[in-house]
């Protein structure tokens, strides 16, 4: 037996536990339904075998990549020098960002509309 192998079994029990765990963490945030309407509105001059076609490469190159990474990206990440907490950190700090960007740019959007109707009555 190779030192590797208790890291490789180790590696064996835990992946279906890993891999639940990020599909509920990564679906949220990719948001594939929500994905839906973007893509046929890109792809509305399009014929159906078209979007058909690129809909199937794209699913399985998300898929490629994420397996890929799934497997090696410890490998990665080792490479480059972070550590898992880091990136939790630092993922965990940008959907933070962008969800306060989306509540800043609800709160303006509120803000024009009450603007608008203000000067609307104002000219009436």
């Amino acid at each position: 037996m190779t030192p590797t192998t208790p890291a490789l079994g180790q590696f064996l029990r835990t992946l279906p536990h890993s891999a639940a765990a990020t599909f509920l963490a990564l679906f949220p945030i990719v948001d594939p339904p929500g994905g839906v309407p973007i893509f046929f509105s890109m792809t509305s001059s399009w014929t159906d075998k078209d979007r058909r076609i690129t809909a199937f490469k794209t699913v399985l190159w998300v898929f490629v990549i994420l397996v890929t990474f799934l497997f090696f990206g410890r490998f990665v990440l080792h490479f480059f020098g972070i550590s898992l907490p880091v990136l939790k950190i630092a993922g965990g700090l940008i959907v933070a960002n962008t969800a306060w960007g989306w509540l800043r740019l609800m709160r303006a959007s509120r803000l024009r509309k009450a603007t608008r109707r203000k000067t609307k009555k104002t000219f009436l």
